[in-house]
């Protein structure tokens, strides 16, 4: 999806008015383990809304001289740490079966296109609908990957993403906003109107 530019183009316009997030889901090391973002920081660097894992990766292995191979993206599966954080947050203004509508890649969903559920097209792909409690969702996204977007019925929360991700962009009201961007078993950047410029690559 090499032509979306910035954050706010991954969730709908009624959600770009509320605080947004870049939401890093952990790279995969050996053994299958999830590593954090940050556990790879150099001195000096920050996660930021337009960094790349490749970039933050490169940094580490120059500066700790590693020859090691490097881990690989999330490719938008949740690792059970992040599932929990996140249902920590959503809980605090919805309940687990609150209905999200969620737009899933065609070539991952096994909803099919139906002419009362015609596909969506964004960013030159196409998407399938499906309604998704919180709690399919989650299980959704742990046991496979995340639906590419989704968004409630009451405007407290959207997130949209690439293919293959790396990270979710997040809109989200004050409470679950707060939580999701101080929670320390997170990495999470704001971001910002003026500095919201994704990475060309994202995940792949």
């Amino acid at each position: 999806m090499s032509d979306i530019e910035f954050a706010r183009d991954l969730v709908p316009d009624r959600y770009s008015a509320l605080p947004i997030l870049r939401l890093f889901l952990p790279l995969i090391g050996a053994n299958n383990r999830a590593q954090r973002w940050s556990s790879f920081l150099s001195d000096g660097i920050e996660l930021t809304g337009s960094i790349e894992w490749a970039e933050v990766w490169d940094l580490y292995a120059a500066s700790a001289a590693v020859a090691t191979a490097p881990p690989i993206p999330a490719r938008g599966h949740l690792d059970g740490l992040t599932a929990r954080a996140l249902t920590d947050a959503l809980v605090l203004q919805m309940t687990m079966d609150a209905v999200l509508h969620c737009r899933i890649w065609e070539g991952y969903s096994d909803v099919h296109d139906t002419p009362d559920s015609p596909a969506v097209r964004q960013f030159g792909h196409d998407f399938l609908r499906s309604d998704l409690t919180v709690q399919q969702m989650v299980r959704t996204a742990t046991s496979d990957r995340i639906p590419e977007f989704g968004n409630d019925d009451s405007g407290f929360f959207a997130w949209g993403t690439n293919l293959y991700p790396d990270s979710l962009i997040i809109a989200s009201a004050g409470p679950i906003y707060r939580t999701l961007i101080s929670d320390p078993r997170l990495d999470t950047v704001t971001i910002r109107k003026e500095s919201d410029r994704l990475p060309v690559s994202s995940g792949d």
